[in-house]
């Protein structure tokens, strides 16, 4: 599974957004195991038939704004 047995940022937003399945979620990252981590786990979605590129292209979207937002709260945590 992704490092350290961690499910990725961008398969938690996809399951959270009701993209994909849980099921879908893993099967994509089964494959991405089986193709090794070279492969981003987000053009398995689409390869899979499981996102369109558009989906994706949302989903890409949402975990940026999702990272510069943690970041710039852990920054002003640090103040």
């Amino acid at each position: 599974m992704a490092a350290g047995g961690q499910i990725s940022l961008l398969g938690r937003i996809a399951v959270s957004a009701k993209l994909i399945t849980q099921d879908q979620l893993l099967a994509a990252l089964r494959a991405q195991d089986r193709v090794g981590v070279t492969k981003r786990l987000g053009d398995i979605f689409v390869e899979l038939g499981y996102l369109s590129q558009a989906q994706l292209a949302w989903l890409l979207n949402a975990q940026q704004v999702l990272l510069q937002r943690e970041r710039k709260a852990e920054a002003e945590a640090q103040r």
